[in-house]
C-alpha cells in the first residue's frame, strides 16, 4: 500500500523545520519518508495520542483550515 501526501504553505514549512532539527539530532538527512515515520513514532496509541514525552497533547486539535472545510 502506498499513500502520498503534499504539504504546502505553513505545513510545508513545519516539516522542513522538523526535518533540519532531525538532521542534526541524527547526523545526517533522513528522507521524508523516515521524517514521517519518526513523526509517527511519537505517536503513542496506547495513551490515545501524541507522546507527552514529545510535547504532545492527549488530543490534538485539527487545524483552523481543516475545521473550516468541514463545516461548509
Amino acid at each position: 500500500m502506498t499513500t502520498s501526501i503534499k504539504l504546502y504553505g505553513s505545513k510545508a514549512e513545519r516539516f522542513e523545520q522538523i526535518k533540519a532539527t532531525l538532521t542534526e539530532q541524527l547526523g545526517y538527512e533522513p528522507s521524508n519518508p523516515e521524517v514521517v515515520g519518526l513523526l509517527m513514532a511519537s505517536f503513542d496509541e496506547d495513551d490515545g495520542g501524541w507522546s507527552r514525552r514529545y510535547g504532545g497533547s492527549a488530543k490534538p486539535q485539527p487545524s483552523r483550515d481543516v475545521r473550516r472545510r468541514h463545516i461548509h
